[in-house]
């Protein structure tokens, strides 16, 4: 899960793998290169590159334009 205000432009995010839907599974242990499914709680699941793994948190790119993020980053840019 991630907080979509947190996107930055370069559409990476950090997100935390105890509120995963996979937190339980001891199988679970994305690294650096993998690709997994990220979601915001609010829409569809995105497809994100793993960018680094440290003690339960996950950095990630995402990987696809999703309405949601792009309107995230709006957000973020116009902020700023």
């Amino acid at each position: 899960m991630f907080d979509s205000d947190d996107v930055g432009a370069d559409l990476v995010v950090r997100c935390r793998i105890d509120q995963a839907p996979r937190r339980g599974d001891p199988a679970f242990a994305p690294m650096a290169g993998d690709t997994v499914l990220v979601d915001d709680g609010a829409g569809l699941p995105l497809r994100a590159r793993v960018l680094a793994s440290d003690d339960g948190v996950v950095t990630v790119q995402i990987l696809e334009q999703h309405p949601l993020v792009i309107h995230a980053l709006r957000r973020v840019l116009w902020a700023r």
